[in-house]
């Protein structure tokens, strides 16, 4: 979330927890972050929307993104939520190996319709079984 209403400490805050979910990976997962507010799009512009593999270039890069980020618009976690389905959990996962889960990072003051996500995440378990959401609130 990067919402206006995270301006100043909350933001700080975000950053700090992201900053230490992201050197906590280990090498052998895949991984990306997504910033979202009116729009959804990867920290970093020139990786897609798909995991990354969790190795110390890929760490390094989205850790220097992670400190340019800034509070803007509104937060629309539920348009979020359905571009990630159309791209992160669109790739396929037949040998059932790779678990994938969204940590959402926020304040709480955005569009957050826990029965759509909760839909959404049905969707979801053919492509993605164990899919979660894991929501931390400041």
């Amino acid at each position: 979330d990067r919402s206006g209403s995270l301006y100043g400490r909350p933001l700080k805050t975000i950053k700090g927890i992201a900053r230490l979910v992201i050197k906590l990976i280990p090498a052998n997962y895949r991984f990306n972050v997504f910033l979202f507010n009116n729009e959804t799009v990867p920290l970093k512009d020139c990786f897609e929307m798909e995991p990354l593999p969790a190795n110390e270039s890929v760490k390094s890069a989205l850790l220097a993104e992670l400190e340019q980020i800034e509070a803007t618009q509104p937060g629309l976690f539920n348009d979020a939520l359905l571009k990630l389905e159309k791209t992160f959990f669109a790739t396929s996962n037949k040998e059932n190996t790779c678990k994938k889960m969204i940590i959402l990072f926020t304040d709480g003051k955005i569009d957050f319709d826990l029965s759509k996500v909760q839909e959404t995440l049905r969707r979801l378990k053919p492509k993605a079984p164990g899919a979660e959401l894991f929501k931390s609130q400041l």
